[in-house]
């Protein structure tokens, strides 16, 4: 495995499996009185939802996730136009360049999860 799938392998992990979850519980079961007030007007709202519902919404969080963090990635590789940033970024890991590679080794690693269907 690459540096850059070694990389992309945590940031799915975090992002897709750990951050999800952070949000959905709350959502699901949480305890409004202890929320601030974004995620009480979530709570509320997604409560209300059925199971299948509150699953197909938590998979669409996991879509823009996905193409939040390819965004981003794909800025460090000079893939994605980031406006008034015009120079080339270096992302290095363990004294490895990766910025070329880190996004395609992020989407494959979706690609192979099944995440999207």
């Amino acid at each position: 495995m690459s540096t850059a799938e070694k990389v992309a392998e945590g940031l799915f992990v975090e992002l897709l499996g750990k951050r999800i979850e952070r949000y959905r519980e709350p959502l699901a079961s949480g305890d409004q009185n202890k929320s601030i007030l974004v995620y009480r007007k979530a709570m509320k709202a997604f409560q209300r939802l059925s199971l299948e519902d509150q699953i197909a919404l938590t998979n669409f969080f996991k879509v823009v996730t996905i193409d939040t963090a390819s965004i981003v990635l794909g800025g460090f590789g000079g893939i994605s136009d980031l406006e008034g940033l015009n120079d080339q970024f270096f992302v290095t890991y363990g004294g490895e360049s990766i910025e070329e590679e880190i996004q395609d080794a992020f989407l494959a690693k979706v690609e192979e999860s099944g995440i999207l269907g």
